[in-house]
């Protein structure tokens, strides 16, 4: 997944505007889970499980939840990857077989207007000093 903003970003803003966006990620992460749907443009919600056993989508018995196993790695100053240890999440995410796609992370309008709020927000402090 990538991004572009329309701020020239200076060097040592970087960081800051980074973590940010992390943050602003871990927070669509979230939101989709607790909508049970991916949000593009609005909700695309998660195909409903076949047996309902009183528990969200994609929430295990004994498993924490997959949620839980998201992680933030920085590849270098401008990008960072979304990984999850769950060895089944890329599968939910992309669906396989009979199983069907229920979409966590990826490409998303949504998340693209909530970085760019987020950059702005960020910026207008920055210019303020």
């Amino acid at each position: 997944m990538s991004y572009k903003t329309k701020w020239k970003i200076e060097p040592e803003h970087i960081e800051q505007l980074f973590a940010g966006v992390q943050s602003v990620a871990k927070r669509f992460i979230i939101t989709n889970f607790r909508k049970q749907g991916f949000q593009d443009g609005g909700l695309k919600a998660w195909k409903p499980k076949k047996k309902n056993d009183g528990r969200n989508i994609l929430v295990g018995k004994s498993n924490p939840h997959m949620i839980q196993s998201f992680h933030f790695n920085k590849v270098d100053k401008t990008s960072t990857r979304i990984t999850n240890t769950k060895k089944y999440s890329g599968l939910h995410n992309n669906g396989v077989g009979k199983m069907p796609e229920r979409r966590m992370i990826g490409e998303s309008k949504t998340l693209d207007g909530m970085i760019d709020k987020d950059i702005e927000r960020r910026m207008k402090k920055v210019f303020k000093k």
